[in-house]
């Protein structure tokens, strides 16, 4: 399971374990990594830090990034 948004705590979520379920998804091992990396690359708050990986990618490469970046934001 990955949780594409952590959005409570430790506490509450022993207190009340269906929330963890909230903001998640069921991937594969691989794909869980790279959901991980783009929460992180997200998280970050770094524009500039996207920019420049964005710069990195071939053009077809880049459109499949925002699109992975746009659907994990949902």
């Amino acid at each position: 399971m990955h949780h594409t948004k952590y959005a409570y705590s430790v506490r509450t979520v022993r207190k009340h374990p269906e929330l963890a379920l909230e903001n998640t998804l069921e991937l594969d091992f691989y794909c869980h990594r790279v959901a991980d990396a783009i929460r992180m690359l997200v998280d970050c708050g770094n524009p500039d830090r996207i920019q420049m990986v964005l710069e990195a990618h071939c053009p077809k490469d880049r459109e499949r990034f925002i699109k992975l970046i746009e659907d994990s934001l949902q």
